[in-house]
């Protein structure tokens, strides 16, 4: 403990003598900025000398947010020869962007007017902690991306704070953001295959994510389809869980044409099965009894293709 002491004393003293020798101090404390550019009346806050000058000649660049931009004697006195400024006390003068955190009530309030919400629908999870300097949150909705797996109720919104003439810092936040929205719930269970009536269905109005959309919102983009599966009462149905009925209903009566080579024979048949455009299915021929397969043209109408022999 005691060798530690002496060699931290004489480190300290060293470093005194060294600065002592090299004329150098301790480093100033820095001016807040907020232009592109540091200007006369800037240093003149620590060195009086320019005074002189009008406050805003420039005198060099601003630096990048989180950087110092440091005047030293050497560089003072060579721009108080080139502005042919009396000689006088020249001392170090440090410059910097002020920064500071972002408030996350601050991202939920922009956010809120991008999305026309009320800011207590948007809750911050996680955000950029790097301070930012002072300047304007911009967000826009094209840069608001739902994450995967979280249905829509959880997203990432990248930004930035534009500051200076027109410099960015980028900024992000990690948001569950839940809107009123209307979703399209079955008064009773609804069975898979069998098409949907508008009775059957009634709007609700809840909250949910806003890129939850996979859901109807309307009657209308239900009505007519049928389920894929069984859908309970009361469950807010996805346009997933129906698809368009098919041309043909088993025990349709359908329009059979009958083709061979150029020759076209018209004739009526009964459908065995359910069909889609394309699909083959099995009909019966209601006055011979006659069993035969035909392909799916449309609604109500089938092909048969004979080969010629």
């Amino acid at each position: 403990m005691v060798c530690r002491r002496v060699i931290l004393m004489a480190t300290l003293i060293v470093s005194a003598s060294f600065a002592a020798v090299t004329g150098e101090t301790a480093a100033p404390r820095c001016q807040a900025i907020h232009g592109e550019t540091i200007l006369a009346g800037d240093l003149a806050a620590a060195n009086p000398v320019f005074a002189a000058l009008a406050p805003a000649t420039s005198m060099g660049p601003a630096p990048m947010v989180g950087a110092q931009r440091v005047f030293r004697g050497v560089e003072l006195a060579r721009l108080v020869r080139e502005n042919h400024l009396p000689a006088g006390p020249l001392h170090d003068a440090c410059f910097e962007w002020p920064t500071a955190a972002i408030p996350a009530s601050r991202f939920a309030e922009a956010m809120a007017r991008v999305l026309s919400l009320e800011p207590g629908a948007i809750e911050i999870l996680e955000q950029s902690r790097f301070p930012a300097p002072a300047g304007e949150l911009v967000l826009a909705k094209t840069d608001l991306q739902p994450l995967p797996g979280a249905d829509g109720r959880v997203s990432m919104w990248r930004g930035f704070v534009r500051y200076g003439a027109n410099r960015r810092f980028p900024v992000w936040a990690r948001v569950r953001i839940l809107a009123p929205v209307v979703r399209i719930v079955a008064r009773a269970p609804l069975a898979p295959g069998q098409p949907i009536s508008a009775t059957a269905l009634e709007a609700t109005a809840t909250t949910d994510g806003i890129f939850s959309g996979t859901y109807a919102t309307s009657v209308a983009e239900i009505a007519g389809r049928v389920p894929r599966m069984r859908i309970e009462p009361g469950v807010a149905i996805r346009l997933s869980d129906v698809t368009s009925p098919p041309e043909i209903q088993a025990g349709d009566e359908v329009e059979v044409e009958v083709r061979n080579g150029a020759m076209r024979i018209l004739l009526t048949g009964k459908a065995e099965r359910s069909g889609r455009t394309g699909e083959i299915i099995p009909l019966v021929n209601p006055t011979s009894s006659a069993h035969f397969s035909a392909r799916v043209e449309g609604r109500n109408r089938v092909v048969v293709t004979l080969v010629p022999r």
